[in-house]
């Protein structure tokens, strides 16, 4: 799969030679705070969570544990970066400009 990929690569760059860039997001389920975090947490793939506070808040309660089982940034454990927005999820309106 990997040779499949650099290939892939390879030609690409040929036409647009950019950076490429893998962006795993997690998006909380506020019925779901109590099931684990993903298996693939530790490593070299940072993980963003994408949440508002009042989940983040929920989430804190139900699962007070570091979600990489206490594995740190600076040994090279889980790298997870927490997106927040409002406090409260709510559908906006969507109005003419």
């Amino acid at each position: 799969m990997q040779a499949i990929a650099d290939r892939l690569l390879a030609a690409r760059e040929v036409v647009y030679p950019v950076t490429l860039y893998v962006l795993d997001l997690f998006l909380l389920d506020q019925e779901r705070l109590d099931t684990p975090w993903p298996g693939g947490l530790v490593g070299s793939q940072p993980l963003n969570v994408l949440a508002c506070a009042n989940l983040l808040e929920r989430l804190e309660q139900a699962q007070p544990q570091e979600p990489c089982g206490g594995a740190s940034r600076e040994g090279g454990g889980c790298l997870v970066e927490w997106s927040g927005g409002p406090y409260l999820e709510r559908e906006d309106p969507l109005l003419p400009l």
